[in-house]
């Protein structure tokens, strides 16, 4: 019994597990030949019993010791994790946190790249560039003055400051 094929081959001569493909091919009558059974020839009948009228029995010790059990295996559970809490929030928090100021930076970058801009746009030789010879000082019968504020209206008399 060199090997597990010699095995099956050993118990079920019938079969061919450890041969090659050659052996296979030119195998004669011995293949065919099954190994004869003792009682082979009996019958078993298997009838179905209804099982409707049967009370399973309550075995309350083994229900208690399997509460017991779970009871146990969960607090234990609690005991092992609890303490990991407050590490992990520490954890997501500092993520959060990094996060933010990294959101932070990218958008005081951006705000200092559009100020930059705004600086750049509104200088006063780029307003003489974009201004160009198409924009000239208003005559002075084209211009018309607002009437002064009512008397009774405070914020206009705030804003012409009486």
């Amino acid at each position: 019994m060199a090997s597990l094929a010699a095995l099956y081959d050993w118990l079920l001569p019938g079969k061919t597990w450890g041969k090659t493909e050659d052996q296979r091919s030119r195998g004669g009558a011995e293949d065919c030949r099954i190994r004869a059974l003792p009682k082979e020839d009996i019958h078993l009948f298997v009838k179905r019993i209804p099982n409707e009228n049967v009370v399973p029995l309550v075995d309350r010790r083994d229900m208690a010791a399997s509460v017991n059990i779970s009871g146990v295996a969960m607090l234990v559970a609690i005991l092992l994790v609890v303490p990991l809490l407050p590490r992990g929030f520490n954890t997501a928090m500092q993520h959060e946190i990094q996060e933010l100021r990294s959101e932070r930076r990218q958008l005081v970058n951006k705000l200092n790249a559009g100020r930059a801009l705004e600086a750049k746009i509104t200088s006063s030789r780029n307003m003489q560039e974009w201004a160009g010879t198409t924009l000239s000082t208003p005559r002075a019968d084209a211009i018309d003055f607002a009437p002064p504020a009512a008397a009774g209206n405070a914020v206009a008399r705030r804003l012409s400051g009486r």
